[in-house]
């Protein structure tokens, strides 16, 4: 059911970003390898989770970062931008769960864009591979562990399975190949080989927390180390969908209140990567800085530097209005902050109700996902849990914490596979 000579995972997880991490079951003492070598740069763990297509919306011409943000040039003002589709995984688990208006409009159907997304993430996974290992076969030799939010049902998971075959990840054959793990028990499993040692926790009867805080979903998980290698589940797995990618729609909306709605509606349907480059500004300038504690704080998008074309693009009430201001948009610490305080506390109220189902004293509370280095929303956390939880960390790269995870979860099978065979 599983692999001979190899493993290898691959997560399919932030709506921003993703990436893969692999080792082989045969080096038990070598670390997990992360991935950072993508196409258009290097030194990341993940790229983002965007794909730019031809006029048809047939063909993939870019993915990762080179399909995401880019300022427009002054020579190519009025032409329509490469057609750019991103957060289309938004569409996947949210049967029911979230509102019509938060679900991203894209011009595909969203399990093309899985597919088309996975192909493109396989083919570097098999070229990845190929170089580590040359007389690996792929389809009889790797396993593959997709790491997906806690609340996918076993239809989501089918719908995976089906993108995965269109992508040529697996083959009908060996479709046992590909298994899945969600994303806080893979977080807990890292957390649990990687970090609790550290603070001197890697003990039975330890207690933990996983706060997995991502690009769509924040999912959490309270676990026990009931033995060497092993975890129990101390309460039932929750999650919502409040990552930190409604704060980039905040933005958006917000903008809009501007700028005008139609306007953020043209830019996203003609203009994407310049939109994707003006919310990737606000991101690197104030959702990244953003602490809570400086309240002249404040961001400022200067739209001649950040976003030409928007004077293209707004009507001519609005371009008076922007002229008065010198295409200058100033947002104040209180814009900012209620951008992150509806999420920021929908994470907290899922905190509390945890704790509040868990028996056990919980010894410390790992925060993972990018999301989870946000130092506004760390701040909130220890503010609110500094009596009811002892230590309150961000965990050792938690960027990659899911992906490394994912590996070991599979790396588990392999051992249980082989006891079985044997």
């Amino acid at each position: 059911m599983s692999q001979k000579n190899e493993r290898r995972d691959k997560n399919v997880h932030d709506i921003r970003v993703v990436g893969f991490s692999y080792r082989h079951t045969a080096s038990a003492n070598q670390e997990v390898c992360t991935n950072t070598e993508w196409s258009g740069y290097s030194s990341r763990f993940k790229t983002n989770t965007v794909l730019q297509y031809d006029d048809n919306f047939e063909k993939v011409t870019e993915w990762g970062k080179l399909a995401f943000a880019k300022k427009a040039e002054r020579k190519n003002m009025d032409k329509d931008e490469p057609k750019s589709v991103g957060l289309f995984k938004l569409h996947l688990g949210s049967f029911g769960k979230l509102d019509d208006d938060l679900k991203p409009k894209i011009p595909v159907d969203y399990k093309k864009a899985i597919a088309d997304y996975l192909r493109e993430m396989g083919k570097l996974i098999k070229t990845k591979i190929s170089e580590h290992w040359p007389d690996v076969n792929f389809y009889e030799n790797v396993l593959l562990i997709i790491s997906v939010p806690a609340d996918y049902s076993k239809k989501e998971l089918a719908i995976m399975r089906e993108c995965s075959l269109e992508a040529e990840l697996i083959r009908k054959e060996n479709i046992e190949y590909l298994q899945f793990t969600t994303e806080p028990e893979a977080a807990a499993i890292y957390c649990m080989k990687k970090c609790l040692n550290e603070h001197s926790l890697a003990s039975t009867g330890t207690t933990f927390m996983i706060v997995d805080c991502g690009g769509g979903t924040v999912d959490l998980t309270t676990r026990k180390l009931v033995g060497e290698d092993q975890l129990s589940e101390v309460t039932e797995r929750i999650g919502d969908y409040c990552g930190s990618s409604f704060i980039d729609e905040a933005f958006l909306k917000h903008l809009g209140s501007i700028v005008g709605n139609s306007t953020i509606d043209k830019l996203r349907d003609k203009k994407s990567k310049s939109l994707q480059y003006m919310v990737h500004h606000f991101c690197r300038r104030a959702k990244f800085r953003f602490t809570g504690k400086d309240t002249d704080f404040q961001y400022d998008l200067d739209v001649k530097e950040v976003i030409r074309v928007l004077k293209k693009i707004v009507n001519n009430e609005t371009k008076k209005l922007m002229e008065d201001n010198n295409w200058l948009i100033e947002i104040d610490f209180e814009t900012i902050k209620s951008m992150f305080d509806p999420l920021v506390n929908r994470i907290l109220k899922m905190i509390e109700i945890q704790l509040e189902n868990c028996r056990d004293e919980c010894s410390i509370m790992f925060l993972v996902g990018g999301f989870g280095q946000s130092e506004y929303l760390r701040n909130r956390i220890e503010e609110k849990f500094k009596d009811q939880v002892k230590t309150i960390v961000v965990s050792k790269e938690p960027i990659a914490a899911v992906v490394r995870g994912a590996t070991l979860y599979g790396l588990s099978l392999s051992d249980k596979m082989k006891k079985y065979e044997n």
